[in-house]
């Protein structure tokens, strides 16, 4: 999944900036099993006619949504997540040879299947 997040409202255009991303993940990343990568573009505001219209002709799967920013997060939400202190703490700590290994050995094979450079230092 790719999700963008435009800080203004929806443009037809940006369907083809997410259509673009995903095309290129599903170019270098996913494996032939996969399903195709879907898309999610977040905005400020959207006009419901143009978004409909500007979905109606993409063949990949994307999905248009806008969002609300709010003060504070629910209480069951932000008991959940670390506070900007803890955060600070982790990212001012030195990375140990541990946390750089692959989290899975997934991220091992999606390397592996990712095509070799050619000759001119770019992919496949």
């Amino acid at each position: 999944m790719v999700v963008e997040l435009k800080a203004g409202k929806f443009k037809p255009e940006h369907l083809g900036q997410l259509g673009f991303y995903c095309t290129a993940i599903d170019a270098q990343v996913k494996a032939a099993e996969d399903e195709p990568t879907v898309g999610l573009l977040l905005c400020k505001t959207k006009n419901e006619l143009v978004a409909e219209y500007a979905l109606r002709t993409t063949s990949v799967p994307l999905g248009i949504a806008d969002y609300q920013l709010v003060e504070s997060l629910p209480k069951e939400l932000d008991a959940g997540l670390p506070s900007i202190a803890r955060i600070e703490e982790e990212l001012g700590k030195e990375p140990t040879l541990e946390a750089m290994r692959p989290a899975k050995e997934g991220a091992a094979k999606a390397r592996a299947r990712r095509p070799a450079p050619n000759k001119t230092g770019g992919r496949r």
